[in-house]
């Protein structure tokens, strides 16, 4: 059973975008979305949210554009101000009240396109379903075998500088070492014989595409430390 995700690792990053998506949700009374669980996303944290140029995303974050939530802050925020403003500029236009100002009603008014909703929707679909297979796999487990032994493990592929640049190229090399892995887990006489094996990849600014791993054992065989050989 394999998830795919694509974000990036970066803990800076990660926060700035889930930042976004939170006051993205806020403002425009996202409630399907957890809404009254959101915090509220004070003016000085909005105002650095709102510096941060499309540039940076596309370095640290190249997938952004398919996360509706921070597609349609990138939007509003090109309608409402210069591609060149800077922190010092905002603090000095967000000097009032930010309840009237009108970047919410552009963020209002992208979120309103079907294009928005149609992803969005698609978006919180996709994360249900992965949820609830999940959810059934691991249950199904558990139903299946007295006791479980799990063991977690990273897996990337050494970046290299002369080639760090090329996304597709890692993630083209990444699926081929995948595909043998799976192999090795269903197939292989040097692993211990698992039982079932959770995955997700994923996309870091540091390692590149890289993919979390947990494997499942029978816990009333696999009781000790796992040695895996080869």
């Amino acid at each position: 059973m394999t998830k795919f995700t694509y974000i990036n690792e970066t803990s800076d990053t990660l926060s700035d975008l889930k930042y976004i998506r939170e006051f993205v949700r806020r403002a425009i009374g996202d409630k399907r979305s957890g809404f009254n669980n959101i915090p509220v996303i004070r003016k000085p944290k909005l105002i650095r949210l709102l510096s941060i140029t499309e540039e940076e995303l596309n370095e640290y974050a190249p997938y952004y554009s398919f996360d509706p939530w921070i597609k349609a802050f990138i939007s509003a925020k090109n309608r409402c101000f210069s591609p060149m403003v800077t922190e010092w500029d905002l603090k000095r236009w967000f000097r009032g009240s930010i309840d009237e100002d009108f970047f919410i009603d552009a963020l209002k008014y992208f979120t309103s396109l079907d294009d928005f909703k149609s992803s969005a929707n698609r978006l919180r679909k996709a994360q249900k379903k992965r949820e609830n297979s999940t959810t059934d796999y691991i249950n199904a487990l558990v139903n299946k075998y007295s006791r479980l032994t799990v063991v977690r493990i990273d897996l990337h592929v050494k970046n290299s500088l002369f080639n760090a640049n090329y996304v597709q190229d890692f993630l083209d090399i990444i699926k081929v070492h995948w595909s043998n892995m799976r192999r090795d887990l269903n197939e292989s006489k040097c692993l211990p014989r698992n039982v079932g094996f959770i995955s997700s990849l994923e996309l870091g600014h540091a390692v590149g595409f890289h993919i979390h791993l947990m494997v499942f054992f029978d816990g009333s065989i696999h009781q000790e430390a796992l040695i895996w050989q080869g």
